[in-house]
């Protein structure tokens, strides 16, 4: 269910903000909502879960846009692959 909220805030931060939602393809109301749900969402995985390295250095690597640095040779599916193979055996 959505609910309005009302926020305050620099006049020139809200413009900014909106140039960069436009130029996105989102809106300022799905960038914040969804900026929030990177911060405030509970983990999905068992802290004492093994990750792949590569995932590991991922979740490491999000900045606050959002944006994330991947090699551009890694394949993820053979890191998934890799990983099942190590939690559950061949």
């Amino acid at each position: 269910m959505d609910t309005k909220l009302t926020l305050k805030l620099d006049k020139e931060i809200i413009e900014l903000a909106k140039e960069y939602v436009k130029d996105q393809g989102t809106s300022l109301s799905k960038f914040i909502e969804d900026y929030l749900r990177r911060k405030v969402k509970p983990k999905t995985y068992p802290e004492n879960e093994e990750l792949h390295p590569l995932v590991r250095e991922m979740l490491a690597s999000f900045n606050d846009e959002g944006s994330v640095d991947v090699p551009e040779d890694f394949d993820y599916k053979k890191a998934k692959a890799e990983y099942l193979i190590k939690k559950y055996g061949e």
